[in-house]
């Protein structure tokens, strides 16, 4: 029980180092703040695999003369990563740049809505894995 009334009240442990109250850490890094901050490399990596994906459905499309073959999801364009799953998380998780990312993925949105349909599948799915290229 001592031990926890040793220590002073001016002082604050930083990331394990000691300093006084009100002085400046020696990062720029809020000493509040328990984590590193995140940059913005994922959010821009998931939005550029979705743009691919959405180019990819609209080159199938322009093409034509596809046929769902009903067993092989890499060949009827399903989609086969969690990008915009991802960005549908960082989107509902807010934040300072949530806006700006929900501006450009509702575009893609838009450009992949105009050249897939939707299929029957479990509702319960996000809108995005319930459809599939126009035929």
């Amino acid at each position: 029980m001592a031990d926890l009334h040793r220590w002073r009240h001016d002082t604050a442990y930083v990331y394990g180092t000691q300093q006084r109250k009100g002085a400046v850490p020696s990062s720029a890094v809020n000493p509040n703040r328990i984590r590193r901050r995140r940059r913005d490399g994922a959010a821009l990596r998931y939005l550029d695999q979705w743009r691919q994906h959405v180019v990819l459905t609209e080159n199938r499309v322009r093409r034509g003369g596809h046929t769902p073959t009903g067993f092989c999801s890499l060949c009827d364009g399903h989609i086969q990563d969690d990008a915009r799953d991802r960005l549908e998380s960082l989107m509902r998780n807010g934040g300072r740049r949530a806006h700006r990312l929900r501006v450009a993925v509702n575009a893609l949105d838009e450009r992949y809505r105009e050249v897939t349909v939707e299929y029957g599948t479990w509702q319960s799915l996000p809108w995005w894995h319930r459809r599939e290229p126009r035929c």
